[in-house]
């Protein structure tokens, strides 16, 4: 198709990323110099990208752009270009905090982390709420490596991140401005119930979704050439778990779902859904189906679609409690820069003791600080009774004021 066509461009401007006719392999730090501009960091960026796929184009007059994804599996890093080829992709097994940061900063300069969302997701397909009878050390170790992905994002000093994982690890979390498990198909247009654990360092409060429930036969009659009527159609899980079409297909994983047949005992493997259908369900568009690498089996394909986010969700989550702190924050950046110039002083968002602040630090010229704080000038910076005298040798954090959730931004 089309996606192998495609010419690759490093270094690539806003106009060759909103063209669609480019493998995007790297992008000018020009980009997220703009003011209009977000920058996103996604690890674990899966065979899908959900986050990436469900991104708005542009929300408010702002891009959310993706800098990169990481991803440590050849072969899923390899259907992520093939499914996002305007998403940088950098495969890495990730096992070191430093190495990640790094790699992360040939993609996107550390100066513009201080304006950035890094979203994390690691596959917890063995974690998921369909496998409850996994063992403690299991699951122990399923946060280890949540864990240590959240201990990262906090290094990356962005003023929002934010994790996905299996709802099992809720308890772990608990004390973070958000860590939640949210039923998917209540809060966006998802014909499956899928339900997963976000935790955040920011409040996140996504509405409930207002519009018709999807069912699998809204989702599906289309490609499988249904008649109807929806509720004549069963389905049944994994642990045969029986219900009609007519409501949302079972949780999306790789294991042997029926779809479509007239009677229990009448399904058989012509009913199990593939791969395609699978990202159907999960909420990948079913004009713009999903690539799988060449010379993956079906099997493998279906691992690839059950570890997506369902783009649905990803869009609701982007553009909610995430895409307003970002703005305000990049606002806030933005004035600081454009008050204090660019030799004087540096500033970055940190973790105080009441949310996100701006720091602000004396500094002797313009030159990079190797910790990435953004550089800006003049003498004196006030915003929203707050200030700070760049003259004075101790650091202030400049705190413009209580956003909606008791958020300092």
């Amino acid at each position: 198709g089309d996606v192998y066509k495609r010419q690759e461009r490093h270094n690539a401007s806003l106009a060759d990323l909103l063209s669609g006719k480019y493998t995007i392999c790297s992008i000018s730090p020009d980009v997220f110099d703009r003011t209009d501009v977000i920058p996103v960091v996604v690890l674990f960026g899966g065979a899908g990208g959900g986050v990436e796929k469900g991104l708005p184009g542009k929300k408010d007059g702002k891009h959310l752009v993706v800098a990169v994804s990481i991803e440590g599996d050849a072969i899923t890093a390899q259907a992520h270009r093939l499914n996002n080829p305007k998403v940088p992709m950098h495969q890495l097994m990730m096992a070191n905090h430093e190495e990640v940061l790094a790699a992360v900063e040939r993609y996107l300069p550390r100066v513009f982390w201080s304006k950035s969302w890094w979203h994390a997701s690691p596959s917890c397909k063995k974690g998921s709420c369909a496998n409850y009878g996994q063992s403690p050390a299991e699951v122990k170790n399923w946060f280890k490596t949540a864990n240590w992905t959240v201990a990262l994002l906090k290094k990356s000093g962005c003023p929002v991140w934010t994790l996905e994982n299996t709802v099992r690890l809720l308890q772990c979390f608990l004390g973070f401005p958000t860590a939640r498990v949210f039923r998917m198909e209540r809060h966006c247009a998802l014909p499956q119930k899928r339900a997963r654990l976000l935790v955040s360092n920011i409040v996140i409060s996504i509405p409930l979704y207002e519009g018709p429930q999807l069912s699998c036969y809204d989702a599906l009659a289309e490609v499988k050439g249904w008649s109807g009527p929806a509720a004549n159609l069963l389905q049944r899980n994994s642990f045969a778990h029986v219900r009609t079409c007519a409501k949302p297909s079972f949780t999306v994983t790789s294991g042997p779902h029926h779809i479509g047949g007239t009677t229990i005992g009448g399904m058989t493997d012509q009913h199990i859904p593939t791969a395609r259908d699978r990202s159907i369900l999960q909420g990948w568009p079913s004009e713009d189906p999903m690539v799988f690498p060449p010379g993956n089996t079906e099997t493998d394909n279906r691992i690839l679609v059950a570890d997506l986010i369902p783009p649905p969700f990803a869009t609701v989550l982007a553009t909610g409690d995430v895409f307003r702190t970002l703005v305000k924050m990049v606002s806030q950046f933005a004035t600081i820069v454009t008050r204090l110039g660019a030799d004087k002083c540096a500033a970055r968002a940190v973790d105080g003791p009441q949310g996100r602040d701006w720091l602000v630090q004396p500094c002797a010229s313009a030159t990079s600080s190797p910790d990435g704080l953004v550089r800006s000038g003049a003498s004196r910076c006030s915003l929203n009774r707050a200030s700070v005298d760049a003259a004075t040798p101790a650091s202030r954090a400049l705190r413009p004021g209580v956003g909606d959730h008791g958020l300092v931004v």
